[in-house]
């Protein structure tokens, strides 16, 4: 489900140009010297780093924030009775991490950023989840922008002293987005027919 999500995120944030590279879902790396850096799983215990700025002409990726919650829709009338199916409602938090060189802004200056961010935040909130994941309804909140590249920069990173210069090259911001799904029970993909 999560897959689909960013899948769908990422069709409508291509076809704004704005990035050459945007990565499925990553998580938060320590290595044995205690150093965090964002990768993604590829498959076989391979990751592979997503701090590759340089090589992109615009680049982001998604990671979860917290726990998936779920509960039941309780005797909705509009929604279990008419159709004798049993709801949930799932609640997934995401973030989205940008990195784009400020050379390739149509403005650069202070608020290159938030431009960014409200345009990154217009495109989010005009996808469709409801059919790419055949939920009765599918809400995309973005809850908050965070611009600061040193904030976005320390919560990313941790031990990493090479990317001090990414401040002053790229608009480098994080979103925080709140997906909230009302789907069927049964409608949720069967993971063990992936096994």
């Amino acid at each position: 489900m999560i897959q689909d999500i960013i899948t769908t995120n990422n069709v409508a944030l291509e076809a704004t140009n704005i990035f050459e590279k945007l990565f499925e879902l990553c998580v938060q790396v320590r290595d044995a010297k205690d150093k965090v850096r964002p990768a993604q799983y590829c498959s076989g215990g391979e990751l592979e780093p997503v701090n590759r700025f340089d090589e992109f002409d615009g680049m982001g990726y998604w990671r979860k924030t917290g726990p998936i919650t779920q509960s039941p829709i309780e005797d909705d009338d509009s929604v279990n009775m008419v159709s004798c199916a049993n709801y949930i409602e799932r609640t997934i938090p995401l973030r989205f991490v940008a990195i784009v060189p400020k050379k390739k802004m149509l403005v650069d200056d202070a608020y290159a950023e938030e431009r960014l961010g409200l345009e990154i935040t217009r495109v989010l909130s005009g996808v469709s989840l409801t059919a790419a994941l055949g939920a009765r309804s599918a809400e995309v909140d973005v809850t908050s922008i965070d611009t600061d590249n040193d904030s976005v920069t320390s919560s990313e990173y941790t031990g990493i002293e090479n990317i001090k210069d990414i401040r002053y090259k790229f608009a480098y911001l994080a979103l925080d987005i709140t997906v909230t799904l009302q789907i069927r029970i049964d409608c949720i993909e069967d993971i063990c027919a992936n096994y």
